[in-house]
């Protein structure tokens, strides 16, 4: 651990680290990690993430679980990566899976609708495995407001006392 919430991980070989930045976002206790490679020049501090990949579960009827049905539907909440395998095998039906590119100050809907081939409105339920937390007063993500440890300046407005 460099600092709180960096990290430098040594690779036995340099092809194991380039699978591993070439490959999927990697998620630890089903949150998002940034991986990138280390050279000289990176000074090491955390970045300013505004986008990251996170995963959602949609319960939704078997019959929209095709991958265009699955990410258009699920395009409403953020740009759609992939689905897991099970969805894409159709192993557990209880719900479809997907990974979601999403911005940290975004909404996070529970319900999203759409149209079906009806004509009539379906409304889907949506699980987020883990939502970003943002802070509004430092606007770092990683806390809430009420964790934040930037002093609050607090400004107050008085009615000017006139003298005689």
């Amino acid at each position: 651990m460099v600092k709180k919430g960096i990290y430098i991980v040594p690779f036995t070989t340099v092809e194991r680290r380039d699978q591993v930045l070439s490959g999927n976002p990697v998620f630890f206790n089903n949150k998002p990690i940034m991986v990138k490679a280390w050279d000289s020049t990176i000074d090491i501090v955390k970045e300013d993430v505004r986008v990251l990949p996170i995963w959602v579960q949609m319960s939704l009827n078997f019959k929209y679980w095709g991958e265009n049905c699955l990410f258009r539907i699920a395009s409403q909440v953020g740009k759609p990566i992939k689905t897991d395998q099970a969805t894409a095998r159709r192993d557990k039906l209880q719900y479809a899976r997907v990974m979601l590119e999403v911005k940290v100050d975004q909404e996070f809907p529970d319900t999203i609708e759409f149209i079906n081939e009806c004509d009539t409105i379906e409304q889907v339920g949506i699980f987020y495995e883990w939502k970003p937390v943002l802070c509004i007063l430092c606007n770092i993500m990683g806390h809430a407001q009420e964790q934040c440890q930037k002093p609050v300046v607090r400004t107050e407005w008085r009615k000017k006392e006139v003298r005689p």
